[in-house]
């Protein structure tokens, strides 16, 4: 995709946390030749990942292990047949890897210690690790990393939480733990509406209007936000009527009701309104799915080839109109230009960018986020 601003062009003016860029792999950590292994997590219940389907067909295509069928020696799908897939045996429960659902057993201490024990006996060193959870699964991903797999020897390539909530139905004490810095990218979303089921609404998480945000001093922490609206995979919201008592919504007005001859009566249409998301199916919201997918197959390949350095191909660079001297891209000595950062950052990195105003036109060819540090940031020739 390529994209070129010829005018003007507003970025971002919000506030945004700068995470820590300084945490890079070191040559020891190299692990070409050995084949990720995938822990996907399903929250209470046993939902819902197993119905994030193009993430789990997304990585079977990529070659990966699914801890899932492996520690449990379950059978996963024919070769090119995905209509004998069962999805549930790829993922595990929030409260065990040897589990083939919860059991209602309410404690994440077995998983921890089960992973754990997983990764150091039956994996090789420095095997790529991918987790990805939901709910309770997302808050026993958060708990085993900074608590069990803290250390440089675990190579965690990607770790994916969605809507992640402890067993006491909250996501505030996720703020109590921390993504640590052998972690190379952390992905985070959570929702605003809380909870449906079976036509009734629930406050879940209990703290459901709280930010969700986890501190985190991964190599890439900055993919953390809300998203309380169904997204297709392009990322355009899903559109629903707005109900009867519904007001403010888009396009509600009046309308001609035809009754039959010389008959028509006025009725009131409320509109419509970006369909909100709740706490289950943002597990495998398409948007969600397609992000995460990206992300993975990128760092997966990047991995098996060998050719991902943090030095030369940053995650995250950054913009000062008014650098001079070293230009570097870090934070300290930031490019004076855009378009240095943008040719140089890494596929799905961040440049940030110090307010100001720049003369300058861009072509971006890769996946790439624009973010001001605070602040109104223009870009576009003024030609």
């Amino acid at each position: 995709m390529q994209i070129r601003t010829t005018s003007i062009l507003l970025l971002l003016i919000t506030f945004i946390a700068i995470p820590n860029t300084s945490n890079a792999h070191t040559e020891d950590q190299a692990t070409e030749g050995l084949t990720p292994v995938v822990f996907l997590v399903e929250g209470n219940e046993d939902c819902c990942m197993y119905l994030a389907t193009d993430l789990i067909v997304a990585l079977i295509d990529l070659n990966v292990e699914f801890a899932g069928l492996t520690a449990r020696h379950l059978p996963g799908r024919q070769p090119k047949d995905y209509s004998t897939i069962l999805w549930e045996n790829y993922t595990i429960p929030w409260n065990g890897l040897y589990h083939e659902n919860d059991n209602g057993e309410f404690s994440e201490q077995r998983f921890l210690d089960e992973v754990k024990n997983y990764v150091d006996d039956r994996l090789e060193p420095g095997t790529p690790l991918i987790f990805i959870g939901h709910s309770f699964g997302g808050d026993s991903i958060v708990k085993l990393l900074d608590t069990k797999l803290d250390g440089s020897q675990y190579n965690v390539l990607f770790a994916g939480v969605i809507d992640p909530v402890d067993f006491g139905g909250q996501r505030s004490s996720l703020k109590f733990q921390r993504i640590p810095s052998n972690v190379e990218y952390f992905f985070n979303r959570w929702q605003t509406n809380g909870h449906e089921w079976n036509g009734i609404w629930l406050p879940l998480p209990l703290d459901f209007i709280l930010d969700g945000e986890i501190p985190c001093d991964a190599t890439s922490c900055s993919n953390q936000r809300e998203q309380s609206v169904y997204r297709h995979r392009d990322g355009s919201a899903a559109r629903v009527q707005c109900g009867e008592l519904e007001f403010g919504c888009d396009k509600a007005d009046w309308e001609w009701v035809d009754c039959g001859i010389a008959c028509s009566y006025p009725r009131w249409f409320p509109g419509y309104k970006n369909k909100p998301i709740y706490h289950s199916p943002l597990a495998y919201d398409l948007y969600v799915q397609k992000q995460m997918i990206d992300i993975i197959r990128e760092l997966v390949e990047s991995n098996k080839n060998g050719d991902f350095d943090g030095d030369a191909n940053p995650l995250a660079l950054y913009v000062d109109k008014n650098a001079a001297g070293l230009e570097t891209g870090s934070s300290s000595d930031p490019f004076n230009t855009v378009t240095e950062a943008v040719s140089r950052v890494h596929s799905y990195g961040i440049v940030y960018i110090r307010p100001a105003s720049y003369d300058e036109t861009i072509t971006i060819n890769t996946p790439v986020e624009l973010r001001s540090t605070g602040g109104m940031v223009t870009i576009g020739s003024k030609r």
